[in-house]
């Protein structure tokens, strides 16, 4: 049967601990304790004993520079006795739906296996691109400009990396929105050594957070609002050549570095990352904020979800050149565009375009709709640079 358990219950870390195989200390227990308190944790019970359990942790994110509610998918385990039962199945069922009751109308997690989450409507909309970079790389002229570069030296400047973050997001698509909570429990928490960087004029314009273990500078996050930021914090990084041989970083997909440097035959890896699913179709599509088609348009979209009945049906989108209305209509018509939960996802929050997905058969509609669809989507680029 199903339990909503407290975030306080050492029962849910242990059964964590084991299936995620790391070492549970008691300050590392107490820490995560206060880093999930505001999640909604789900347990699947067997005669009173924990079977398996899931975390809802409750998120905002920027769709196109919408502020969308969103449901993260994680922890999600089972212990051995009690696998392939179907228990993860319902709780995921359930999960959607005490998500669709909170108005979190998306779904991101990270998962363990692709094809077993993409058989519950999620798809990968996310991907990592990895950078492992021989330090003497960086050693070029940079041409910075008078700026400098200042170590942070407490928390109580925060509020400077929370300002330029959230300048930063507006250029991608998807990135988490994230308050207090979030910096304090899961970017702070880690301990990483931090340094912003300043313009000319003193004012904040990027910032990294990093460490130095065994001649690996491995670079957590790195942040720039401009080129003078980006080449501040490069040219930072290369003052770290005595204590480290090589640079690990994550970057966005479009990420430049490459053409910076003299030399860019380093390695670079791209790899699917994070996964999404729309938990209430109709309400996501009312606060997409669709471009108006320059002409008056009409699409009927025909979604189709397998595992959350209510989301398939028929969605008109009516463009009056202002802007979209959306519909559910109650009856069957022929419809101009079939889609597939997964590919909806896929489409909307801009890792496929619907002309690309048509030519690998994945969606199906007429080639006027498609291009009319195609349209009133932003071209925004994925990006999500946060896990759980």
């Amino acid at each position: 049967m199903l339990k909503k358990l407290s975030s306080q219950s050492d029962e849910i870390y242990q059964l964590s601990a084991f299936a995620f195989q790391y070492e549970q200390t008691p300050e590392r227990l107490e820490e995560r304790k206060q880093e999930k308190r505001k999640e909604a944790i789900w347990g699947w019970m067997e005669d009173d004993r924990l079977a398996a359990k899931i975390h809802i942790v409750p998120l905002e994110v920027s769709i196109h520079g919408q502020p969308i509610k969103m449901g993260g998918i994680s922890s999600v385990a089972t212990w051995p006795e009690f696998r392939r039962k179907g228990i993860v199945r319902k709780l995921l069922q359930h999960a959607l739906e005490e998500m669709k009751k909170e108005g979190q109308v998306l779904s991101y997690l990270y998962p363990f296996s692709i094809p077993f989450y993409r058989r519950f409507g999620w798809e990968v909309t996310f991907d990592e691109k990895e950078y492992n970079i021989p330090m003497h790389h960086f050693k070029r002229n940079w041409q910075l400009d008078g700026g400098m570069i200042r170590r942070m030296q407490n928390k109580d400047d925060v509020s400077i990396l929370e300002t330029i973050y959230e300048k930063y997001t507006a250029q991608f698509n998807g990135m988490l929105l994230r308050d207090s909570h979030w910096w304090e429990y899961r970017i702070l928490v880690k301990k990483k050594l931090i340094a912003v960087s300043y313009d000319p004029q003193g004012d904040p314009d990027g910032y990294i957070l990093y460490e130095v273990k065994k001649d690996i500078l491995e670079v957590e996050e790195i942040i720039h609002l401009t080129l003078a930021s980006k080449q501040r914090l490069l040219h930072f990084i290369s003052n770290h050549d005595s204590m480290a041989k090589n640079v690990k970083m994550v970057v966005a997909e479009s990420d430049t570095l490459p053409l910076l440097l003299d030399d860019p035959r380093f390695e670079q890896k791209m790899t699917p990352y994070f996964m999404s699913r729309i938990v209430d179709v109709y309400k996501f599509l009312q606060q997409y904020p669709f471009l108006a088609h320059k002409e008056n348009v009409t699409i009927d979209l025909e979604i189709t979800d397998d595992f959350v009945e209510a989301n398939s049906g028929t969605y008109r989108l009516e463009s009056n050149s202002k802007e979209i209305h959306v519909e559910k209509l109650s009856k069957e018509v022929a419809s101009s565009v079939t889609i597939p939960i997964q590919q909806l996802a896929s489409i909307l929050l801009g890792y496929n375009r619907p002309l690309e997905l048509k030519e690998l058969g994945l969606i199906d509609g007429e080639q006027q709709h498609l291009e009319a669809l195609d349209s009133i989507i932003p071209q925004t680029e994925p990006y999500f640079a946060d896990f759980f």
